[in-house]
C-alpha cells in the first residue's frame, strides 16, 4: 500500500483513495500538491465553490506528526514524496539521525 501525507492537513492517505496521482495534471489545479480524500482537490467542486471532500472511512483518519517520526511509528521511506512530508522530516531530521 503506497501512503502519502496530505499537503493541506497532514493526514496519512493511500495513493489509491486520495488525490495523489492527479497532483501534476493540468485539469486538477493542484499545482503539484497532493490532497487526502477529506481535503478534496481544487477541481473537485462541492457546489459552494469550495473543494472540500469527504473522508472515505476505510480506516481511521490519522495526521502524521513530527513526534510519530521521532518515536519510530513511521519513517520517511514509508511514504511517497509530498511537500508536507518534506516539512515534517525537516523538523525532526536532526533528532532522528542522532537516535
Amino acid at each position: 500500500m503506497s501512503l502519502f501525507v496530505c499537503d493541506q492537513c497532514h493526514t496519512i492517505e493511500n495513493t489509491a483513495t486520495g488525490h495523489y496521482w492527479s497532483r501534476n495534471m493540468d485539469f486538477s489545479n493542484q499545482n503539484g500538491l497532493a490532497y487526502c480524500s477529506a481535503c478534496g482537490c481544487p477541481s473537485c467542486d462541492d457546489g459552494t465553490g469550495g473543494h472540500k471532500g469527504k473522508w472515505h472511512k476505510k480506516w481511521k483518519q490519522t495526521k502524521l506528526t513530527p513526534q510519530m517520526i521521532i518515536d519510530g511509528a513511521y519513517k520517511e521511506s514509508d511514504f511517497v514524496h509530498t511537500k508536507a512530508l518534506d516539512e515534517i522530516i525537516e523538523k525532526v531530521k536532526d533528532l532522528v539521525q542522532n537516535k
